[in-house]
């Protein structure tokens, strides 16, 4: 039980740290959070309200030079180039 405490006490601890994730590759700098910003804009875009946007999911191809998000689990889907 101490374990599983000290466990959920290290998670709460990392989930409240500063967070920056940046991806770079072949001279580009890209945040990971305004890849995110990309996502929901197109979620704003195609007229659907910010509030009901529940989860994002941003995959990055550098190879294609292009990101793909999938919004609220499919209801939106696309991509855009990095």
């Amino acid at each position: 039980k101490e374990a599983e405490k000290a466990v959920a006490a290290k998670q709460a601890h990392a989930a409240e740290a500063k967070q920056t994730v940046v991806l770079q590759y072949l001279g580009k700098e890209i945040p990971y959070s305004e890849l995110v910003d990309r996502a929901v804009d197109a979620w704003k875009a195609a007229g659907k309200d910010e509030a009901a946007l529940k989860e994002v999911k941003v995959y990055v191809k550098p190879e294609e030079n292009k990101a793909y998000y999938v919004l609220n689990d499919g209801e939106e889907i696309g991509s855009f180039d990095i």
